[in-house]
């Protein structure tokens, strides 16, 4: 697993906060603190003020960052102070022939992002392309998940069904009451004909908020209680690393990512939207994002905006 790169506390950010504070409607704490995290990391390797760096220098920069959705981040906190220092207003922004004559360096880095955008969007529909290509067809997953028994029968049945992460699948199995508000859980109900899937731990939880979900196939709730026997609670993995643990059970030791992208192409290609909007809201995921980063018949349309 890659860490982000820590940066020194003791990184100057009395620039960023004049913009943030400059700003006539302010951005949600959420984004604020996004937005200054990526400008402590700019900052922290430039080691001097950026609303004053020159295109040169800031395209200098750029091309040292790999990761090209990393650069598109890093370029609109250029474009951010350069836009503030310029005290460029909505209605200049829409005329793109004054924005050019008046405020030359700030066209050249919004044209720099527009074709960065596009470069993104170019090595997406190739990644499709290839994804297309590769990946098992959604008969395959479901004829595989039919026949497994065991924690693979689990497994399989919540990836195909909520479409969750790989840590959504780090579940303590048990026939407990549980009052513990920071873990996920399989509760076998005390009429022993359900099971509560309960996830207090996920990406998105503080957005979506924890997710309870009700399973009643037969053949699941059979499979826990098999699983739990004379015990009153079992781990689903014994491995720490959840997707690595996962993948021992999966067709062809697939992730979950790849497994939502095959559902998600289905799901698309057959026309069920309600279960796909459904998909979404138990995987804690934007529909839009869904149908953009994991349908892998995603045909992208290169579109200006504004700044972010």
């Amino acid at each position: 697993m890659v860490r982000p790169k820590k940066v020194s506390e003791d990184v100057p950010t009395e620039e960023f906060e004049d913009y943030l504070n400059s700003l006539e409607k302010p951005l949600a704490e959420k984004s604020a603190k996004m937005y200054m995290n990526q400008y402590k990391l700019i900052r922290d390797k430039v080691k001097k003020d950026l609303t004053d760096m020159s295109v040169s220098d800031i395209e200098k920069y750029l091309d040292g960052v790999p990761n090209m959705n990393t650069r598109k981040n890093h370029l609109n906190i250029f474009i951010m102070l350069k836009r503030a220092k310029n005290g460029i207003t909505n209605e200049e922004l829409l005329d793109k022939e004054l924005i050019k004559e008046k405020y030359p360096e700030y066209a050249k880095l919004y044209d720099l992002r527009t074709s960065l955008k596009q470069s993104i969007e170019t090595a997406l529909k190739e990644k499709n392309v290839d994804l297309c290509e590769t990946l098992p067809e959604y008969k395959e997953l479901t004829d595989f998940a039919k026949k497994q028994t065991g924690r693979a029968y689990l497994v399989n049945y919540i990836l195909l069904n909520y479409g969750v992460r790989a840590q959504d699948l780090d579940t303590t199995i048990t026939n407990q009451e549980i009052n513990d508000k920071e873990h996920n859980f399989l509760i076998l109900d005390t009429d022993k004909k359900s099971v509560d899937y309960i996830r207090n731990r996920y990406k998105t939880i503080g957005s979506h908020g924890a997710q309870l979900q009700t399973i009643t196939d037969k053949k699941f709730v059979a499979t826990v209680k098999d699983l739990l026997r004379d015990h009153n609670s079992v781990k689903m993995f014994d491995l720490k690393q959840a997707d690595k643990a996962l993948r021992q059970f999966t067709y062809k030791g697939l992730s979950e990512s790849e497994y939502f992208k095959i559902l998600v192409c289905y799901l698309y290609e057959t026309k069920q939207m309600t279960k796909l909007f459904k998909m979404g809201k138990t995987r804690g995921t934007n529909i839009d994002i869904i149908l953009k980063n994991y349908n892998i018949n995603y045909k992208p349309e290169i579109k200006d905006d504004d700044d972010d």
